[in-house]
Formats: structure tokens, sequence, C-alpha cells
């Protein structure tokens, strides 16, 4: 993985490794937005709600931000 913000620690409070666990952590949801970024709702293995917004470069997942969710984005996930 590539990170291209170092401000999600101080920012988010959300540390990278969280951030590798929501990939690694089914089920989680991932929706395509305008242009070449991704949207990933998923949990850490502490079972931390995440949003994560990335790209792919290559064959390689470029991180562009984490943060925690939001209520709405909680339900949206929960749902099937």
């Amino acid at each position: 993985m590539e990170w291209v913000v170092d401000k999600l620690d101080w920012k988010h409070g959300v540390v990278p490794v969280e951030v590798e666990e929501t990939f690694f952590n089914p089920p989680y949801k991932v929706r395509r937005t305008k242009g070449d970024k991704y949207l990933l709702y998923g949990r850490s293995y502490d079972g931390r709600y995440l949003f994560v917004v990335f790209a792919w470069k290559g064959k390689h997942i470029k991180v562009i931000s984490a943060r925690d969710m939001m209520p709405s984005e909680r339900r949206y996930f929960r749902r099937k």
C-alpha cells in the first residue's frame, strides 16, 4: 500500500495498520466514484468502523484518506 497523507493519525486518529485491516477483514463494501477513486466501508480487526478513500495504482492501492464512519455510513455498511 502507498500512503498519500500522513495526517491520518493526527487529523482522524486512524493508524495505517487499521486501514490495512479493513481490506482483509470481510465483509466490506467498495463503491467506485467518478474518476479513479474508490470508497471502502469496513471494519478493523478491533471492530472500528472505517471509511477509506483509495485509488488503484497498477497493482498497488494508494490510500488517500481514512476516518471513522459517520452514522449514516454505518447504516449503509450494515445493510445487506
